[in-house]
């Protein structure tokens, strides 16, 4: 195990207290497939371990977000555009809802059903009644 150059360097660095090449081994992994499998093996043991632990999370995650997704409301898309909902928009307001507008703020408020029955009409002799 110790005639291998990389090996021996390895070893060397470790019980000398050395931890770069714990750092070297963290940053460039290629260096795992050069060591002998009896020191890369805690490597790659470290490595798979937290790599369980990051897709574990993520299919956590996952499950949450589907079953939120299950109980968000149905949202149903308009097949136009913001623009062209408004032109459409537009073009169904008429004259008619322009005067029943004005009509409706000359009164004080009032719609043109509440004029024409009278009985809610403030002026009437019955609304008048109402404070002698």
């Amino acid at each position: 195990m110790l005639a291998n150059p990389v090996n021996a360097q390895f070893v060397k660095a470790l019980t000398s207290g050395d931890t770069s090449a714990l750092a070297s081994v963290s940053s460039d992994s290629s260096l795992i497939n050069k060591l002998d499998p009896v020191l890369s093996h805690p490597f790659k043991v470290g490595f798979s371990h937290s790599m369980d632990t990051v897709f574990l999370v993520g299919a956590i995650v996952c499950a949450v977000g589907f079953v939120v997704l299950l109980f968000m409301p149905k949202v149903v898309l308009s097949g136009k555009s913001a623009s062209a909902q408004l032109k459409a928009d537009a073009r169904k307001h008429t004259l008619r809802d322009d005067l029943v507008e004005v009509t409706a703020i000359e009164a004080g408020g009032h719609t043109m059903e509440e004029l024409d029955s009278g009985d809610d009409d403030p002026r009437s002799d019955s609304a008048m009644s109402a404070f002698h």
